[in-house]
């Protein structure tokens, strides 16, 4: 998308405004680079000896005088045309580039009273007495002689441009500037109705055929706990689901996934090596799911952020204790009811207790936030939760303090470090998976591209726009960016339309998530989406299709080789 009254030159990229305000990052067309040869500098004019100094031309019959004969007019004529080309070429050594100033011939005038030709002078006068009157005229830019030739049209073209840049200029901008919205409200239809390289006819009717809708993503954040050294002890995501449910999902640092040209390494190696930038990026890696935002939570973070409510109490699971050098554990916070202060939040949901399972710790973090969200939800304080209100943590904690919330660790299978007795934890694909689809039910893919995008459509008219199987389509890793009906209803089967061959296994996934369908490879690839998914009548006939269930305990035992984390 080339912006409007960017030059075609132009060979800039800037990020497009999203079609639907969705957030989302599109890219924009740029203009091809066009290059543009230098215009050749303007070729001086050589003056022309026939034209006085002050402006008439003499004709060349004029130019004979019964005293001089030819041979003085001709001897005139040679001087003149010396004195051009003397001219000429001193302009053109002191400026190669500019454009050279040539002078005019100089003055062949009558001697009013001898009747003969005035010999003209070449060069500056040899006195600082001479007159005015004497001395030859200088040397004048091209545009005045055209002017002086012309009758002044130079000078009316430039009153011309003037006015242009006064008057014309300034409405154009504002035409351009006028049609922006015009211009971004056509691309949103392109977007909307381009299926298999055609533009369907635009319809505002959402029960009706051929209605579609772009989606919005579901707005995520990861909160990254630290330690008072800033070294990250714990990772929570935060989806805004919609329809006043929201989700948590807490990760174990020791959660191991697999990196390319690294191996396998446990999250929290990953910050070592690539600080919070790279962890974000693993975290988007297990989940399959880009993250909106991220925002990093200090101890004096979490005291400022829990301040405004006072204590929070809750049962607590499990007790909480520490070790000194000795083996001398101390309980920190007992197990039952707890009444937390601000400044212990961080120390309460940082503690792993000796030889405890990480899991624990995690499960230790369910009582708190929901003790929290609901003193933040009864609360009529606009400061109930410290800085941003609309945006960032504060807009994630208000909006899921007032929802539903399902809270649930990442599914994971517990493995054994090989001369280790500690523990580390691998991600269950397909449960996690699931429990993606059910609370981001609108991703971005992570990295980009690693999930097809899809229009889903729905093809009978009962299935509201599709909307009953997007869960589906995300579980079986696709990425639903726009709804709605079907170009006509009473379809009886379902069909996957893909255009590219190299997304032939991932279609066959969605195929497999859904449970019916016909695969199809299109003609054209669509310029929105991937797969074009249109429910049928045979999905309408089968069972409701659930996603698969989630454990929030591990799934067996493995033995793991990891990367960065010593045995011990």
């Amino acid at each position: 998308m080339t912006e409007p009254g960017v030059p075609a030159s132009d060979t800039s990229t800037d990020a497009a405004p999203d079609p639907d305000g969705a957030g989302r990052d599109r890219p924009r067309v740029a203009a091809d680079p066009v290059t543009r040869a230098p215009a050749d500098p303007p070729r001086p004019k050589l003056p022309r000896p026939d034209i006085d100094a002050d402006g008439p031309v003499v004709p060349a019959s004029t130019a004979e005088s019964p005293a001089v004969g030819d041979g003085a007019a001709k001897a005139v004529d040679a001087v003149a045309l010396a004195l051009a080309l003397q001219t000429q070429m001193a302009t053109s050594a002191a400026s190669a580039v500019s454009t050279a100033a040539v002078a005019p011939a100089p003055a062949v005038a009558a001697d009013a009273t001898a009747g003969a030709v005035a010999v003209p002078r070449i060069g500056p006068p040899t006195s600082t007495s001479a007159t005015a009157s004497s001395r030859p005229a200088p040397p004048a830019p091209p545009a005045v002689a055209s002017e002086a030739a012309s009758g002044g049209g130079t000078r009316r073209r430039r009153s011309d441009d003037s006015a242009f840049w006064r008057f014309g200029f300034p409405l154009a901008i504002l035409a351009l500037t006028l049609a922006i919205p015009v211009l971004v409200l056509a691309g949103r239809k392109t977007v909307l109705q381009s299926t298999d390289g055609k533009v369907l006819t635009e319809v505002s009717d959402p029960t009706a055929a051929g209605w579609t809708a772009l989606t919005e993503p579901t707005p995520t954040m990861l909160l990254v706990q630290t330690d008072a050294a800033g070294k990250p002890n714990g990772l929570t995501v935060m989806a805004l689901t919609g329809d006043g449910a929201g989700g948590m999902i807490f990760l174990p640092m020791t959660t191991i996934l697999d990196l390319p040209d690294i191996g396998k390494l446990p999250l929290s190696a990953v910050y070592d090596k690539a600080g919070i930038e790279g962890l974000q990026k693993a975290v988007e890696g297990v989940l399959g799911a880009g993250m909106g935002e991220v925002r990093v939570v200090s101890p004096q973070d979490w005291a400022d952020l829990v301040a405004p409510v006072g204590s929070v109490s809750f049962v607590n699971p499990d007790d909480v204790t520490v070790a000194d050098a000795n083996g001398q554990r101390t309980v920190l916070f007992p197990k039952g009811p707890l009444t937390l202060e601000p400044k212990d939040v961080a120390t309460y949901l940082g503690t792993t207790s000796p030889g405890e399972n990480d899991l624990n710790r995690l499960e230790r973090q369910k009582p708190f936030w929901d003790a929290w969200l609901r003193k933040v939800g009864a609360s009529n304080d606009p400061n109930v939760v410290p800085g941003e209100v609309d945006s960032g943590l504060g807009r994630f904690v208000r909006a899921l303090a007032a929802s539903r919330v399902e809270m649930s660790p990442l599914p994971v299978q517990s493995a054994g470090i090989p001369g280790s007795t500690s523990l580390v934890y691998v991600p269950v694909k397909d449960q996690v998976s699931s429990l993606v689809a059910r609370l981001v039910p609108f991703p971005i893919g992570a990295p980009p591209g690693s999930r097809p995008r899809v229009r889903l459509l729905d093809g009978t008219g009962k299935l509201d726009h599709g909307l009953k199987a997007a869960p589906l389509i995300v579980e079986g890793g696709g990425q639903v960016d726009q709804i709605g009906n079907a170009p006509a209803f009473n379809q009886p089967t379902t069909t996957f339309t893909y255009y590219d061959e190299a997304q032939r296994p991932a279609v066959e996934k969605l195929r497999a998530a859904v449970g019916v369908g016909d695969i199809v490879k299109g003609a054209t690839a669509g310029s929105a989406v991937d797969v074009t998914v249109v429910l049928g009548a045979d999905y309408l006939a089968q069972p409701e299709r659930g996603l698969t269930p989630v454990s929030t305990m591990p799934l067996g035992t493995a033995t793991t080789t990891i990367v960065g984390v010593k045995g011990g």
